[in-house]
């Protein structure tokens, strides 16, 4: 299951990174386990995943610390806690059970990795996690590539020529937009009370209320689990120990994942059992009265979560209930979408030196198809389009996006809205873009402008 769940989205490591310890806890003893914590953790900083500095700025100590240094003192302390479990249980067993998972997870992924290396044409084989995408072309503002029809990777290569090129080094063209994205989901806040209080503004959904993932109130009843008779008793050990892997899966999720719900989804499976646990193993009748009414008031919550839900994104979820039809469902989307979708195709076949879209947001590249060909940029949070935008000059930047292959631009209006701060980094990116959309003096036509669909699409001349 690790093989099939990492295969299929790589993120599932963090579940795989709290179930091994408690593999080699429950082999050989608790202290193994904690081994196995500060092991994955110390992974994790080697790697740049858990990112010491970032962190340190966020809770508001200013100070640089290096990556290798602090990923040496986890290995230390993981090293120290497994000769001790070692020493005081079985290390064979515990050998033979982490190759046997090891492995069997390794054969179970190694069909996509041999199909990643044969399309990357890789010789020899390498740690390949993605498919190449040798569809959607590079685009060079920097000029890197000028003269070259394909990059390293065998992409097609748009690149602007040294007298329209950019400056990487400019301050525009550092990218905000992963920030921009990231406070999305779990606020802007800082210090140690953003961190601590991110599973709370999670389950009330505070932060972020997606289209696709709520949660339920009820999820604050698992800490509970520790007054839990059952849970501190020999036939309970499975649980103590599920209890504190779902628990390390939600501090990776706090600091990794950052509070975007998706990606700690396997956190939901020890959720789900301790609360089933709490009701079932309850120690009287008046504790399994109250965690039952409280269990079915929180799923009464989330059913009229799932019906909002419902109801929001009906034009796509009735699609494949079959309930209706592909037209249908476009209509009820966008009803631009169509016209939108029929002259991108068209400019593509007619302008073979410019035949790419300019995305901004929006659904638009499940209507389009083969979108990867078409859509050569998906700049949601405008970074592309304020390196290009540098120096304030429109025309410069038109001459750029033509010789990129550009000939038209779909964007969502409602791009800043995932940002509250009014005059924060994202509002000002999207009114200079605005800006640049509204110039008379370029020659662009507005084709679709329609505020309260949340679609603009513009030609370039």
């Amino acid at each position: 299951f690790a093989g099939f769940g990492f295969a299929t989205k790589p993120t599932t490591i963090m579940v795989i990174l709290a179930f091994l310890p408690v593999l080699v806890g429950a082999t050989l003893h608790w202290s193994g386990f904690v081994s196995g914590l500060f092991l994955s953790w110390g992974i994790y900083t080697l790697k740049g995943v858990f990112n010491v500095s970032d962190v340190f700025a966020r809770i508001g100590i200013d100070r640089e610390m290096s990556q290798t240094f602090f990923a040496a003192i986890l290995f230390l302390i993981a090293a120290v806690l497994f000769v001790y479990a070692a020493w005081r249980r079985r290390i064979v067993l515990c050998t033979l059970r982490g190759g046997v998972f090891a492995g069997a997870m390794f054969l179970t992924a190694l069909p996509w990795l041999i199909h990643n290396n044969v399309l990357g044409g890789n010789f020899p084989p390498r740690f390949e996690l993605g498919a190449p995408n040798h569809l959607t072309p590079a685009l060079d503002a920097a000029g890197v590539f000028f003269g070259q029809e394909t990059d390293d990777n065998g992409r097609p290569v748009r690149s602007l020529s040294q007298d329209i090129a950019v400056d990487l080094e400019h301050p525009a063209c550092q990218p905000t937009g992963h920030k921009e994205e990231l406070n999305r989901y779990w606020g802007d806040g800082q210090g140690w009370r953003h961190y601590v209080f991110l599973p709370w503004r999670t389950v009330m959904n505070m932060d972020s209320a997606g289209y696709y993932v709520t949660t339920m109130p009820a999820l604050l009843l698992f800490p509970l689990l520790l007054l839990l008779p059952y849970f501190w008793k020999k036939e309970g050990r499975w649980l103590r120990y599920l209890f504190f892997a779902t628990l390390f899966v939600v501090i990776e999720w706090v600091f990794f994942a950052n509070g975007v719900p998706w990606y700690g989804v396997g956190m939901f499976l020890g959720l789900c059992v301790g609360l089933e646990i709490l009701l079932q193993r309850a120690p009287n009748t008046w504790s399994k009265g109250v965690i039952s009414i409280l269990l079915a008031l929180s799923i009464l919550v989330m059913l009229g979560n799932r019906f909002w839900q419902f109801d929001q994104m009906r034009n796509i979820l009735e699609y494949p209930l079959g309930k209706t039809s592909e037209a249908v469902m476009r209509e009820r989307t966008i009803p631009y979408y169509d016209n939108v979708r029929d002259i991108i195709g068209e400019l593509h076949m007619l302008n073979p030196n410019r035949p790419y879209v300019y995305r901004v947001g929006t659904f638009i590249p499940y209507f389009i198809p083969r979108n990867l060909e078409i859509i050569a940029a998906a700049d949601h949070q405008l970074d592309l389009f304020n390196c290009l935008y540098q120096e304030q000059d429109a025309e410069l930047t038109l001459k750029r996006l033509q010789r990129l292959g550009f000939n038209s631009i779909v964007f969502d209006t409602n791009t800043a809205t995932i940002e509250p701060d009014i005059n924060g980094s994202l509002h000002k990116k999207v009114m200079a873009f605005v800006d640049f959309l509204n110039r008379s003096d370029l020659g662009l036509q507005i084709v679709v402008n329609d505020f309260d669909q949340g679609i603009a699409f513009v030609l370039l001349p």
